[in-house]
Parts: structure tokens; C-alpha cells; sequence
């Protein structure tokens, strides 16, 4: 594909605002479907590189013994530096291939290649051939270097720059929580046997009631959170563009507080609906009314309050975020799932639990009830759920796309307009 890179920057990004269509403009348009998969098929199947993606916990890297995680088809080795820090390098050692992953680290700083104990430092260089002796002639060439990845270690996370081009500023990609103080930010991992791109694009469409209707979530919602739910396949869905980076809801009244609560907390109550589908001889969906009465009793012993957003930052406030975020705005909480390519058919899921404890106390108690129950009921029960339904899918096949598709379909259009792989130029 030939991008006009060229033209593209040259214009801001209020210029560039008009062009992008709302989530309901891409279904109307003629030929949408065939769009969308067009779309499909320019996104990268291994990832955006030009990005920072979280990799792993720096407590996993130890002193003498690397960690290795692979991330859009590269195995990248992480050890400690001379001053601790956590550098990271390509697997392949520039000698013959060996994996440095299976390397010592036997002098501080460094890490040696097990086959022939090539010795590189955090920047790559080639310090010595153990096996040549010290008079070695490969050592220190530029040709011997090892390939270095930028490292960016915050809250305890390690992230690394996959890119070609000079990493940007890590607070474009990387979530405002991770640079203030006060945040307690816990993190969990899983994998998923799937590509990254329909793991993204599982969030806001009309799977959520249906996947989800045996969750803990779901059945633990109140009235007017569960009537939302079963009617975002039809409700009106249009989305925004921030920053060149986000894709937001563009809208008051969106579900599960994926704006304010405040609109569904002020709304009335009613007894969620119970669909009637003629073309099944008039069959009721859901099937019977108890998971719905649930609701109304769980609003009568618990009805929700207005509570003002956790994040105030419109960018990650909610929805989705270049590369491979997908947030929500909880309240008491801030909930992001990271999806990390790993290769083709692979991605890593990771977790990020977020709150801002105004006590020691309260630390500890976000410490527990995360471990306990949120880990579990969100990541796990509920999450899980989205991996299961994503983990079968023949995402390359012809698509029948209709308007509950608007958001994900927006995020194809998102990711080819504005990723910056498309906007820089490549080699």
C-alpha cells in the first residue's frame, strides 16, 4: 500500500477531523462492508510498531538471569544495566543467531551469548568475544552491535518501543496514571490464542449482553445498566476522534459508564426488556424474566449514584487508544485491558487495575480487593469471556457488517488514518 505520508502531515488535526466519519457514517455509506475490509486488510497482522507497549514487570528481570517476551513477531531479551535500569535487545545474536534469551548475565551490565559468549552492553555494544579471547577484532564494531530497544520503566512496568523511528513521548501512548504519584496501578496477564485485531475489536458492539449474559457483571447490574446493555446493538453509537490517537464515544448516554455515570444514575427506572423476535415464532430473548427482576431488585438495594469520572483526561478517559488500549472509567477504578501483539495468530492481554488511595489503608484495601475479587470478576470471568469468543473466529473471511458494527469498524478507519505507521514513512 502507498501512503501520501507527505500530504497527511503537513496538515493539523482539526484539518484532518472532517474527513474521519462518525461510527454511524461508516455504515450508511454504499459499500461499507467492502470498505471495512479493506480496511481489514491494511492494518498491520502483527501490530503498529510505532508504538510503547507494556512488556512485563521489571521485578521479573533478574540480575544474572535474562527475560525474554515476544511482541509483534520479535523476541526482545530484557536485563539489568550498570546502573539497574532494564535495556533490552533482539533476541538474535548478531554473530549467528544464537538466543540471547538463553544467555548469563556474568558480568554486571551485561549479557552473554551462550553459544559463544558474545558479551553485549545495554547500548548494544559489543564489549567481548569470550570464546576469541581478549584480543578478539569484533569487538566494539558497529557491525557487531546487537539491536537495542528503547525501555521506559513506570509503576513497575517495564515498556518497550517496537519502532524503526525515534520513539515518541511515552505520554502519548502510554496512560496518564503512570506518571503522577499517587496512583496505585495493578496489572495482570494472560494470552489469547487469536490476533490482535479481533481482540480489539470485540469492545463495544452488540456481543456485550449476549457473551457476557452469564457474567458476574452482567447478572450483578442494576435496571437501567442492564436496559442500556440490551439495547446497544440498536442504539445510536457515534464516535470521535482526540489527539489523532483516541476513538471515544461520542455521546451522554453511553453504556456501563463508558462516558458519566451521571446521565444513567439521573434516568428512570423500568423493568429491562424482555425482546420478542417474530421471525423465531415470536421467542423471547433473554428467555425468561428472572436475570431481568435480578436487576430490579439488585436497583432497589443498590441503585446507582452519580459519581464524577475518575479520569478527567478526555483522551483516556474511555474507549479505545493507539496501539491497543481499551479503557473504562469505572469511577471507583480505572479499568484498561492492553492487547500486545505477539505474533499472527497470538496476543497478550494485559490488565491494568487503577486508583488513587487517599490513605495507606485504603491502599491496602485496593491491594486486596483486586487480588480477591476484581482480577477474577473483570479480567478473568468476564474478559475471558471475550477471549473465548474471539479465540474461534475466521476474521479473514467475507463480513455481512450491520450498525451495531459502528465502533469497531471506526477503529479500522482509526488505525489506517492515523497510526503512525501509516503517517511515517517506511522503509
Amino acid at each position: 500500500m502507498t501512503v501520501d505520508t507527505q500530504s497527511r502531515e503537513s496538515k493539523t488535526a482539526e484539518e484532518r477531523a472532517p474527513a474521519f466519519p462518525t461510527g454511524d457514517e461508516v455504515i450508511a455509506r454504499v459499500g461499507a462492508t467492502s470498505r471495512a475490509q479493506s480496511l481489514r486488510d491494511q492494518m498491520p497482522v502483527q501490530g503498529l510498531r510505532e508504538y510503547w507497549y507494556p512488556a512485563l514487570l521489571a521485578s521479573e528481570v533478574g540480575r544474572r538471569k535474562p527475560a525474554s517476551r515476544k511482541m509483534l513477531g520479535e523476541i526482545v531479551v530484557f536485563f539489568r544495566g550498570r546502573n539497574g535500569n532494564i535495556a533490552a535487545v533482539a533476541d538474535a545474536c548478531p554473530h549467528r543467531g544464537a538466543a540471547l534469551s538463553r544467555g548469563d548475565t556474568h558480568f554486571d551490565g551485561t549479557i552473554s551469548c551462550p553459544y559463544h559468549g558474545w558479551t553485549f552492553d545495554e547500548t548494544g555494544e559489543l564489549l567481548a568475544a569470550l570464546g576469541d579471547g581478549p584480543d578478539a577484532r569484533v569487538a566494539g564494531l558497529k557491525s557487531s552491535r546487537a539491536r537495542v530497544y528503547p525501555t521506559h520503566v513506570l509503576k513497575g512496568v517495564v515498556f518497550v518501543w517496537m519502532g524503526a523511528a525515534e520513539p515518541s513521548p511515552a505520554e502519548e501512548d502510554i496512560p496518564p496514571e503512570f506518571f503522577t504519584e499517587d496512583s496505585l496501578v495493578m496489572w495482570s496477564a494472560t494470552e489469547w490464542p487469536t490476533n490482535w485485531r479481533p481482540s480489539m475489536e470485540n469492545y463495544m458492539d452488540s456481543h456485550v449482553f449476549y457473551v457476557h449474559r452469564n457474567s458476574l457483571r452482567i447478572l450483578g447490574l442494576p435496571a437501567r445498566f442492564l436496559s442500556s446493555a440490551l439495547k446497544l446493538g440498536t442504539g445510536k453509537i457515534n464516535t470521535k476522534v482526540i489527539n489523532g490517537r483516541a476513538l471515544a464515544l461520542d455521546a451522554p448516554n453511553a453504556f456501563m459508564g463508558l462516558a458519566t455515570t451521571a446521565s444513567l444514575a439521573k434516568a428512570k427506572v423500568q423493568a429491562p426488556p424482555q425482546h420478542v423476535f417474530q421471525r423465531l415464532d415470536g421467542a423471547k430473548w433473554p428467555a425468561t424474566r428472572s436475570r431481568l427482576w435480578l436487576s430490579m431488585l439488585i436497583e432497589y438495594l443498590n441503585p446507582p449514584k452519580a459519581k464524577p469520572p475518575l479520569e478527567t483526561n478526555e483522551e483516556w478517559k474511555a474507549g479505545m487508544h493507539l496501539p491497543g488500549w481499551i479503557s473504562t472509567d469505572n469511577s471507583a477504578f480505572m479499568y484498561r485491558r492492553m492487547v500486545v501483539p505477539i505474533d499472527a495468530e497470538h496476543s497478550r492481554i494485559v490488565y491494568f487495575h487503577t486508583r488513587y488511595p487517599k490513605s495507606a489503608l485504603k491502599r491496602i484495601w485496593g491491594v486486596v480487593i483486586f487480588h480477591l475479587w476484581r482480577n477474577w470478576s473483570y479480567n478473568y470471568n468476564f474478559s475471558g469471556q471475550d477471549g473465548h469468543a474471539v479465540e474461534g473466529l475466521y476474521y479473514d473471511t467475507p463480513e455481512n457488517l450491520s450498525g451495531s458494527d459502528a465502533y469497531p469498524m471506526a477503529w479500522r478507519r482509526m488505525v489506517v488514518t492515523w497510526g503512525r505507521d501509516f503517517l511515517r514513512p517506511r522503509s
